[in-house]
């Protein structure tokens, strides 16, 4: 059988071979892959996307042909028409095995992408928890920044990950910086109306009162959004409330539907 494989490949075009290179990594059949390659199949050759073979593997989770382009001389420095390296695309794909052979093979942990973001950025987006210990025990930089100075809590939070955010904590991910807007992870987390993301944050030494450029805390963002939840987690950590604070908190409570025991047990708190 593979007498006749080879008899086969062995009369194709160079663009056809690239072709069924391309088909062979997207079915895993790693041993065509590498008789293609064998054959004269350039193995950096760009497909209609512009990405290349081993973008295409990595960008699909194809462990087996991953393995054979890298052993083949791939080169692990091209980018996808995103500015996504092969180690971004393995983190997004969940594929840890790819992305340790990448890494073993010299990949910088810290390479970024589009916006400036790296490959933690990419596991907190993509919410791929065993990524994390990967990239970090590998040299990632638990606070990098994009260009929006976000760092991978501040995704994690935004995106209510709370797996990876927990993970990123107990590495020691500082949980008060700020980004372009001057939001910590706790606004973003009481933005988007995660409890448990907040008490997370809180149990790790967020501040409570951390003001953004409007001069916001948490706690006016739970309260704009109705939140009681949140509310009232933030109100039990004793946040230090400004006067706006207080009134946004206020027009929160005194607008409900009716009163209720958790109602009267929050207004004693304010």
């Amino acid at each position: 059988t593979w007498k006749l494989v080879l008899e086969y490949y062995k009369e194709m075009s160079p663009d056809r071979m690239v072709s069924a290179l391309y088909k062979a990594i997207e079915k895993d059949l790693h041993g065509i892959v590498a008789v293609l390659i064998e054959r004269g199949a350039d193995v950096n050759a760009l497909n209609e996307m512009q990405y290349t073979p081993l973008l295409v593997a990595c960008e699909m989770g194809k462990t087996e042909s991953a393995k054979v382009l890298i052993e083949k001389g791939a080169s692990l420095n091209r980018k996808s028409s995103n500015s996504n390296s092969a180690l971004h695309l393995a983190v997004q794909a969940g594929a840890a095995s790819i992305a340790k052979m990448l890494l073993n093979k010299g990949m910088d942990a810290n390479i970024v992408g589009q916006g400036n973001q790296t490959p933690l950025h990419a596991a907190a987006f993509h919410n791929k928890a065993a990524l994390v210990d990967i990239l970090i025990d590998r040299g990632a930089k638990i606070d990098a920044v994009t260009k929006d100075l976000l760092t991978p809590l501040h995704i994690a939070s935004s995106k209510g990950h709370t797996e990876v955010a927990q993970k990123l904590l107990q590495h020691k991910a500082n949980v008060n910086l700020k980004d372009k807007r001057s939001k910590a992870a706790l606004h973003l987390a009481a933005e988007t109306g995660n409890p448990t993301m907040v008490e997370l944050l809180l149990h790790s030494n967020a501040d409570p009162s951390v003001t953004d450029k409007e001069k916001k805390t948490p706690l006016h963002f739970a309260s704009i959004d109705g939140n009681l939840n949140i509310v009232t987690i933030l109100l039990a950590k004793q946040s230090k409330l400004g006067a706006k604070d207080m009134d946004v908190g206020l027009r929160l409570l005194l607008h409900l539907p009716a009163p209720s025991a958790s109602t009267t047990t929050l207004l004693k708190l304010i």
